[in-house]
């Protein structure tokens, strides 16, 4: 039955219109893709080129070399990261962000950071799951695009020597563009209002370093943290630091692990009571990088860190006076529409839990009288407590010292306090 003649003229104009809004979307994708290309206005999302599939958490960096004839009056940088990015241009540690659904981008001015000719981004990028999205752009005062992510940066995924700033950036694999914004699950962020550099938020630039730390698996006792982090043997798998007082900062463990590491971080005023404590954060360790920076500052006097065994000290670098409050509880800030999603146990906890509670435990060592386990304040001189393994020193008491064992003859531990049969603390148990 032929359709009636109004009928006919509807589908026709249907017809045409979807046809126009098809050829539309390809010309604005292609224009999307050629500015891409050049290095235009587009915001794309770059991965490192891997299997998504693949659950394993990973930590990798991304690097942007570009060309400038003159710094610009302002330059605005723009980024987020899923889940987590820390920023640096030329050498400087610019700002780093967790992302949340509907987050913001953040934005930091970094003029001043720039130079004539050769400059660098890059992106430290982490992510638990082992999969996420970056997003850059450095614009300038009049709003044109100086850089931006894409197909042409470099990913690694260990750190090197001249990495961040200095030497020329080798052959590597170029990232992955997972989208252009809006399309895709991070659909196209808002930018957020200017936000303060590492280098104006924090008192020095030097980490303050934790002053006691103690080893559940061993021993209850707490011990002072000995000077130097590189020569010292790590303190294993389960170790609580307390910094004597309240800090408010960003959260620095030392990790030398040549792999990915991932641990569990718990930051608090008061120490853990037992095992098995819901994380704060999750710290996910680039190979070879040597240290772990938290993304976001925290309030916290004792931090426990289970998992990463190469961990050899925690620091904190301080905000500065006036600074805004860093958010009660870990991440902080609502989500979508206002509403917080409750915390998530991930599978990679009780992983960690699980792997611990197989290790054999020490039974908690009892402070000798005369040595340097005393507890803190018994008697007019207390002696100070050596870390495990540490050599004595020419001025330490008798009671510090230990003999020297005969050749083939197996000696006690290096502060005689452990009981037969036992390890020495600071010692991983078989």
């Amino acid at each position: 039955m032929p359709l009636p003649r109004p009928s006919r003229r509807a589908l026709r104009i249907g017809i045409i219109a979807l046809a126009a809004a098809a050829l539309a979307i390809v010309a604005e994708r292609s224009e999307w893709v050629r500015a891409l290309g050049t290095g235009g206005t587009a915001r794309a999302w770059i991965w490192a080129p891997v299997e998504l599939r693949d659950v394993r958490p990973r930590a990798f960096f991304a690097a942007r070399e570009f060309e400038l004839a003159a710094v610009p009056q302002r330059a605005i940088l723009e980024v987020l990261g899923d889940e987590e990015y820390v920023a640096w241009a030329n050498g400087w540690r610019i700002g780093s962000g967790r992302y949340r659904a509907g987050a913001p981008l953040d934005r930091y001015e970094v003029a001043r950071f720039l130079r004539p000719g050769a400059n660098r981004l890059v992106l430290e990028l982490r992510s638990v799951t082992g999969a996420g999205g970056a997003t850059l752009r450095l614009v300038d005062g009049e709003g044109r695009v100086l850089a931006a992510t894409g197909p042409r940066w470099s990913v690694f995924q260990q750190t090197w020597r001249g990495l961040v700033s200095g030497e020329t950036i080798p052959w590597a694999p170029r990232a992955a563009v997972l989208g252009l914004s809006p399309f895709g699950r991070w659909g196209s962020p808002a930018p957020g209002p200017l936000e303060p550099v590492l280098a104006d938020t924090i008192v020095q630039s030097r980490p303050e370093r934790a002053t006691r730390f103690r080893l559940p698996l061993e021993s209850g006792l707490w011990l002072r943290l000995p000077r130097g982090d590189s020569r010292r043997p790590p303190l294993g798998p389960l170790v609580e630091f307390d910094f004597g007082a309240e800090v408010t900062g960003y959260l620095v463990l030392a990790v030398r692990d040549p792999e990915t590491a991932i641990g569990l971080v718990r930051l608090g005023s008061t120490p853990a009571e037992s095992s098995g404590w819901v994380p704060d954060d999750i710290a996910v360790v680039a190979p070879q990088r040597g240290v772990w920076q938290a993304s976001e500052p925290r309030r916290f006097r004792y931090v426990e860190v289970a998992g990463l065994d190469e961990v050899r000290s925690a620091a904190v670098l301080r905000l500065a006076p006036g600074q805004p409050a860093p958010p009660d509880g870990p991440g902080g800030g609502a989500g979508l529409f206002g509403i917080s999603s409750p915390p998530r146990r991930r599978p990679v906890e009780d992983a960690i839990w699980r792997r611990l509670r197989d290790r054999p435990r020490m039974p908690p060592l009892e402070p000798l009288a005369g040595t340097a386990l005393r507890p803190s304040g018994a008697g007019r001189s207390p002696a100070r407590a050596r870390a495990p393994g540490a050599r004595p020193r020419p001025g330490d008491p008798p009671a510090q010292r230990a003999p020297r064992p005969r050749a083939g003859a197996p000696g006690p531990g290096p502060l005689e306090a452990s009981p037969p049969g036992a390890p020495a603390p600071g010692s991983r148990p078989r």
